[in-house]
């Protein structure tokens, strides 16, 4: 999977994301960021933080398959953004932001790129 087309694809399906970044399960940051020319609504310390914490609650219910089933996304609503974290296997967790958009809309988008 070229990761760098990945994350370009799903900037240029919608005009509304604001972020795209893939990490390791273990919170690093591979690939991506903010949409050039955006800002973050947060200072970078702790968009940085609050990437990595989400990545890592992601790691933890993954490893919770055995009781909970195969997780498919971690979806997180706020007034100024949303956020839909997922696996794209058992190491690699994409995270996309976008502007409020419609759950399923923003969902659907980004399955559509990754192909589940």
């Amino acid at each position: 999977m070229d990761l760098q087309k990945l994350i370009a694809d799903i900037f240029g399906a919608d005009i509304r994301v604001r972020y795209v970044a893939l990490f390791s399960r273990a919170g690093t940051k591979l690939e991506g960021g903010m949409r050039s020319a955006t800002k973050s609504l947060e200072p970078e310390r702790e968009a940085e933080e609050m990437d990595r914490q989400t990545i890592l609650y992601c790691s933890r219910v993954m490893g919770e398959e055995e009781y909970l089933g195969k997780t498919e996304f971690i979806f997180v609503r706020t007034e100024r953004v949303d956020v839909i974290t997922l696996p794209l296997d058992s190491n690699l967790l994409l995270q996309v932001a976008s502007e409020p958009l419609p759950v399923l809309e923003l969902l659907n988008l980004v399955r559509t790129m990754v192909g589940v």
